[in-house]
């Protein structure tokens, strides 16, 4: 509850924000809209996290203003301001003279997981069918170092997330085989999660030899609680290129990618080329796709494995304020009778207006 309280805070705040600050440059006049598309098939396969797609709008940068409203006044805690513990400040990244700029954004997304085998009845120890579809709210809170993200997503796991409707219409227009399976999919439930993510962005090598190339990347943090997900994350994320943008953007799909924006205050040249690569690791007690409903008896014949690993590279591209990027995943054994790691591809389409 004490989060929600804070949720709702933040969200009053920026609607706040929006209404009196006249600036063009904020809000929905200023606002990124973001398109992530993952499928196994760009590697060749079709089994497991099979298909993942979301869009996302994410506002503009707000700068936190101190005379705005009470309310206003009642988030400045949370954004480490004179009242704030030096504890808090080593957490959230922010010290007590930071100038914290606000974002707010909403997502839909649907993911689809489907064993190997097309058959009506697939092998026990293969994955469930399953389709999860989702609504999600988030909010961002960031300086030119760090970025913090608390993401609410409410959804659906089961055959009202159309997963079976969705992969049948892309099998038929790409003429394969359906899959038959989807009667014995993981019932309806509906589902709750409350996603933290923080990201600290670093600076390795700027302006090499007077070149414009550079080496940047971002550390990551993450922790996902509620009947769909529970687990814990820790990543590194690295580019390099010509130009590289100097920004906090999840190059793939997740729960928390929302925060599309670039960093603040800074020139941006009209074109960017470079190298994606990275890592991360999750501590996993609970994938309702594997482990089944909370609230229902249903066994789905597999077991999320506790820790699972992968690692990631790709490119990316920009061109004024549009940017495309196309990463391939690596992701360890994410179940107990997966006879091996999976690898998928991502798509992400950006566009600033």
């Amino acid at each position: 509850m004490k989060t929600l309280k804070i949720s709702s805070l933040y969200l009053l705040a920026c609607l706040n924000i929006n209404a009196e600050n006249k600036d063009t440059s904020s809000g929905f006049k200023d606002g990124r809209l973001s398109l992530s598309v993952d499928n196994d098939v760009f590697r060749g396969s079709d089994r497991d996290y099979t298909n993942g797609a979301r869009i996302t709008w994410t506002s503009g940068e707000e700068n936190k203003l101190k005379d705005v409203s009470a309310i206003n006044r009642g988030i400045d805690f949370f954004s480490a301001d004179e009242e704030s513990s030096n504890l808090f400040s080593a957490i959230s990244g922010f010290d007590h003279s930071s100038v914290v700029k606000l974002q707010y954004g909403f997502a839909i997304t649907q993911l689809i997981f489907t064993p190997e085998s097309f058959e009506r009845n697939p092998p026990p120890n293969e994955r469930p069918y399953a389709a999860w579809a989702g609504l999600g709210f988030s909010l961002h809170a960031s300086n030119e170092i760090v970025i913090n993200s608390l993401a609410v997503n409410l959804g659906v796991v089961g055959p009202s997330a159309r997963g079976k409707q969705t992969q049948n219409i892309v099998h038929d227009l790409i003429d394969t085989e359906r899959f038959e399976g989807w009667d014995s999919q993981i019932p309806d439930e509906f589902t709750f999660n409350i996603h933290f993510n923080q990201r600290r962005r670093y600076s390795m090598l700027e302006d090499i030899y007077g070149t414009p190339f550079s080496l940047n990347g971002f550390t990551e943090l993450g922790s996902s609680l509620g009947n769909f997900r529970v687990d814990a994350s820790i990543g590194c994320h690295f580019q390099f290129g010509y130009n590289v943008p100097k920004d906090f953007i999840d190059p793939r799909l997740s729960l928390t990618s929302n925060s599309v924006s670039w960093a603040s205050g800074e020139d941006k040249p009209d074109f960017s080329f470079y190298l994606i690569a990275g890592v991360k690791g999750s501590a996993v007690l609970h994938d309702i796709t594997l482990d089944g409903p909370v609230f229902r008896n249903f066994d789905t014949g597999t077991k999320s494995e506790s820790f699972v690993a992968e690692y990631y590279y790709g490119i990316g591209l920009r061109h004024k304020n549009v940017e495309l990027s196309y990463v391939i995943t690596n992701r360890s054994k994410e179940y107990d009778n997966q006879p091996e790691s999976q690898e998928f591809g991502s798509i992400a389409l950006r566009l600033k207006y």
